[in-house]
């Protein structure tokens, strides 16, 4: 499988793109991944979200739901903390009050699920191009990311590169490597007996400086996938919220 219009080509089953692929499709969804700190003053827990997350899949063109779901999205906000629930479901089920619906997910902690919703990447579709495995790793992201404010946010910290870090690396006390420093920087997309791996590197300050690698291995002809968040690298430094 190829794709015609990828930013560089490796070899048959493998496409190499810009970080700059990336950063434009963030920065499309970035107001309405994270809400402004007023829209949700005066709530306290869970609430219908006042944002449509069916407006985050616009940008990610290679991707789309498959026919017969929508996205339906609740609300967590808490003394200026915030994040997201978002759920693909039919779209005639019902929108329940998030207190009619709460659902344990682990760890003792519970959000709500509206009835017949699933995960956003099982109702996942696309051209099967090597950009829309991509696109899904990031359109998923930002879809946890959906919601965050302040302490609940995670992904909107990590920058991608497509080059060593050297800059962000360099510190008077140091940093190290926890295995070879990467060949290849640049987002990746290799199609490998069926099945997608998506690559791309990254840097955080958030907690402590460091440099990161997001792998995403995808089931076969599915845009369902496991990640692996990998550190390379940690080194002094980084910030608190």
């Amino acid at each position: 499988m190829s794709e015609q219009h990828t930013n560089a080509r490796v070899d048959v089953n493998s496409n190499t793109y810009t970080a700059r692929t990336i950063k434009h499709l963030r920065q499309r969804v970035e107001g309405i991944v994270c809400p402004e700190y007023g829209l949700y003053e005066g709530q306290h827990g869970w609430v219908r979200s006042r944002v449509d997350p069916n407006r985050v899949l616009e940008p990610f063109r290679r991707v789309r739901l498959k026919p017969g779901y929508t996205l339906r999205a609740y609300q967590f906000h808490e003394s200026g903390n915030g994040h997201g629930a978002v759920w693909a479901v039919p779209p005639e089920s019902e929108f329940p009050n998030p207190n009619d619906c709460m659902e344990n997910v682990g760890d003792g902690y519970s959000v709500p699920r509206p009835p017949g919703g699933i995960e956003v990447m099982n109702a996942l579709d696309g051209d099967r191009s090597p950009r829309s495995y991509l696109q899904a790793s990031i359109l998923c992201r930002e879809l946890r990311e959906f919601g965050a404010m302040w302490h609940g946010v995670n992904w909107t910290d990590v920058t991608v590169v497509e080059t060593e870090p050297v800059r962000f690396c360099s510190s008077d006390e140091g940093g190290e490597w926890s295995e070879s420093k990467p060949e290849k920087w640049r987002p990746t997309a290799v199609l490998d007996n069926d099945i997608y791996n998506v690559v791309f590197y990254g840097t955080a300050e958030h907690v402590q400086r460091r440099v990161i690698r997001l792998a995403d291995t995808f089931e076969k002809h599915t845009y369902q996938f496991e990640t692996r968040y990998e550190v390379i690298w940690a080194g002094p430094g980084g910030f608190i919220y």
